[in-house]
């Protein structure tokens, strides 16, 4: 029985936790699903098309999540996944009438959600993710942009889709810190000068990390670094790093859990960051709230201060680990927090 003044949200994600101790899929997404949890007048119910690799129904934090197990099987493949999800969505529907649909990524779960809204004649909002202000996906001419509510999560990228699309997205809603689960500054010390966090991909260019690493090691002969990752560059990466003498100075931690990026954050002076692009830029929440200097691109919530070096180049993104180490303070600094985010959605929830 739904009570009264209750809003039901029905989330489309393409992937979600398969339990308590999966910290590494999607972390924005889970501090935002537990802190919906904890406000009154809201009930969230979770339909997760590719991961967990499983068809199974669970709770989970007491939120429940119907896992289709799709397993990013080939297009072509899709339709009966596409036909459970309408139909567990009517089931839901059924048991609690869903008051508004919230889809993460304007790909699939936009499609489909697009569906149900048209099935349910519910509001629909699109969280844009990823890479959704650089390209397109197959599904994009089949979503109608003027029948949902856009959400962005960064100036950048409010931006760059606005360029591409033509049509600005209606909110900007940034990810926040969710303060009582991430260790903040505390006591370590900072034994590590530079750390890298992220997939080991082209797009992030740890290339250009490990080349500054190199030209910053001749210059400091004790230089100590750290580089958290997995990914298809690890092994091109990891040549790289010994063919320029870094064995003894920079250590491949491969992936690690969250908890352990955070230890590793309140250890570390830097963090090194030269990815191409980010959406918003998680690690960068993280590490200036552990107490680290940033040096990036102009990218996702990049900005100019005390704590944060911007760069274009090379040379740029090398002078601004210099001037960084160079520095002896270190505190911590929490840019946008849990609480406003949480809050920023609910009350969009009730005035769609």
């Amino acid at each position: 029985m739904k009570k009264q003044d209750e809003r039901h949200i029905l989330w489309l994600t393409p992937g979600f936790p398969v339990d308590e101790s999966d910290t590494r899929c999607i972390p924005p997404l889970q501090s935002l699903a537990i802190g919906l949890r904890d406000c009154s007048g809201v009930r969230l119910t979770i339909i997760s098309l590719h991961y967990p690799f499983e068809k199974k129904r669970y709770l989970w934090n007491d939120i429940p999540v119907h896992a289709c197990g799709a397993s990013n099987r080939p297009l072509v493949l899709r339709l009966p996944i596409w036909k459970k999800v309408i139909d567990i969505a009517k089931a839901i529907n059924k048991e609690h009438p869903i008051d508004q649909i919230h889809s993460f990524w304007l790909s699939e779960c936009a499609w489909l959600g697009q569906k149900l809204h048209h099935r349910f004649s519910k509001p629909h909002l699109v969280t844009l993710m990823g890479q959704e202000g650089l390209k397109g996906n197959v599904y994009e001419p089949w979503i109608h942009l003027e029948k949902l509510k856009i959400a962005a999560i960064s100036p950048y990228q409010f931006a760059l889709f606005e360029k591409r699309k033509k049509r600005k997205p209606d909110h900007i809603i940034p990810w926040g810190i969710d303060r009582e689960n991430l260790p903040l500054l505390g006591n370590a010390e900072r034994e590590i000068d530079i750390l890298g966090v992220g997939s080991l991909i082209a797009l992030k260019d740890f290339k250009t990390f490990i080349r500054i690493v190199a030209n910053m090691k001749k210059e400091k002969p004790d230089l100590k670094c750290a580089l958290v990752g997995d990914g298809v560059e690890k092994k091109e990466l990891e040549k790289m790093a010994n063919d320029l003498g870094l064995a003894d100075c920079l250590k491949f931690h491969g992936l690690v859990s969250r908890e352990m990026v955070f230890r590793l954050m309140a250890k570390s002076r830097c963090l090194l960051h030269p990815s191409q692009y980010e959406s918003f830029g998680m690690v960068f929440l993280e590490a200036l709230a552990s107490g680290m200097h940033i040096v990036s691109r102009e990218i996702g919530i990049a900005r100019k201060m005390d704590q944060w070096t911007i760069g274009d180049n090379l040379e740029e993104l090398e002078a601004g680990v210099k001037k960084i180490l160079g520095k002896t303070n270190q505190s911590s600094v929490i840019l946008f927090d849990q609480e406003s985010t949480v809050k920023t959605y609910v009350d969009l929830y009730r005035i769609m």
